[in-house]
This record gives structure tokens, sequence and C-alpha cells, in this order.
């Protein structure tokens, strides 16, 4: 689920379950996803990705 930077040291264990993500995500006032195509992933290990 994505969480905003703003968001993400607010958040709790157990807040991100599918049980509560269209509470989650009714509250956002942006588009958590609008820049996911538009990133790259490069390989930094054997099974490890960073995105850029």
């Amino acid at each position: 689920m994505p969480v905003s930077w703003d968001n993400l040291a607010k958040l709790k264990g157990g807040d991100q379950i599918v049980a509560t993500a269209h509470d989650h995500l009714s509250l956002e006032t942006i588009d958590l996803w609008a820049d996911y195509w538009k990133k790259k992933a490069v390989a930094v290990g054997s099974d490890e990705y960073a995105w850029i």
C-alpha cells in the first residue's frame, strides 16, 4: 500500500492491512501512485532493487 513520506512516521505495525486500506486511502488528498511508473528500479544486489 502506498504511504506518503509525511505519514510514514505516524504508522504503527499492523496499520497497513487489507481491512484498513480503503479507510487509509480515502483520507489521502493526493494520488500516492502518481509517480510510480516514472521511477526506475536498478539492481543493487543479487535480489535487491533500489528505486531511483
